[in-house]
């Protein structure tokens, strides 16, 4: 079998460089996921930043953040917002963290058969790890259209999140605690040009 040359190895690079793209835009976008979560749990904590922000990084995984968050969720809302706002959240987002650790933990192959692909789409996926024992009988797969569209879908629980945040705690509470003013201004500017509430979002991976 002739090897192939720089010139083959450099068409495949741009072929595949959209699908590496989305991974780098899907795992970005869950940054904003995590900026929302925190502050929500430094609103509810009511404590100065410097300690909010010590709890919150100290925890490293992203399920383990939820948690945090929704025992907070608990020991500070009533039933009423807890049955009707934040129930319907958390189940989303323990969906999100799950589509956050298979991009995380999940390996680049070639996809074989192009008809699970559109047209555009270039013949690779991210797919349960080939060494995983437990993954064996896993068909599911993230193609570059399916991490474009968790990237939008992150962005849209972010801003759930905030719009969470928005009725429950004023500006000036957070103010007095010493809130970064970037962050600050991340919650003011979205109480002042909050977008149209979108879907929540569902798992691209099939």
């Amino acid at each position: 079998m002739p090897k192939a040359t720089e010139s083959d190895e450099e068409t495949i690079e741009t072929i595949i460089a959209p699908f590496y793209r989305a991974v780098g835009k899907a795992s970005a976008r869950w940054q904003h996921v995590e900026a929302s979560l925190f502050i929500l749990a430094h609103a509810i904590m009511q404590t100065d930043y410097q300690y909010s922000s010590i709890v919150f990084f100290h925890i490293r995984s992203a399920d383990s953040k939820v948690k945090l968050v929704d025992r907070l969720c608990h020991a500070h809302f009533d039933k009423t917002i807890i049955k009707k706002e934040w129930t319907p959240l958390l189940k989303d987002l323990n969906s999100a963290v799950e589509i956050r650790n298979s991009i995380a933990h999940w390996e680049a192959n070639f996809v074989l058969d192009v008809s699970v692909l559109e047209p555009w789409e270039p013949p690779i996926a991210l797919t349960p790890h080939h060494l995983d024992a437990r993954a064996q009988a896993d068909t599911r797969g993230a193609t570059t259209n399916a991490l474009n569209q968790t990237a939008e879908e992150f962005l849209a629980l972010a801003n759930r999140l905030l719009r969470f945040v928005s009725p429950h705690f004023s500006d000036k509470a957070l103010r007095a605690t010493n809130l970064p003013r970037r962050l600050l201004l991340y919650l003011e500017n979205y109480r002042n040009d909050a977008p149209t509430p979108t879907q929540p979002p569902q798992s691209s991976h099939k």
